[in-house]
């Protein structure tokens, strides 16, 4: 369930809080570079 009160980033709000999602984390980026994709974290 989205709870934007529980977002680690100062942007709080979401059209999506309360709402209920399924599936998995395909991918993170941070600035511009891929960190983690399909269970391998690239952040070595």
């Amino acid at each position: 369930t989205v709870r934007g009160e529980e977002f680690v980033s100062k942007g709080k709000n979401t059209p999506f809080n309360g709402m209920e999602f399924y599936g998995q984390i395909m991918a993170t980026l941070r600035k511009g570079e891929i960190k983690y994709k399909g269970g391998i974290d690239l952040d070595n």
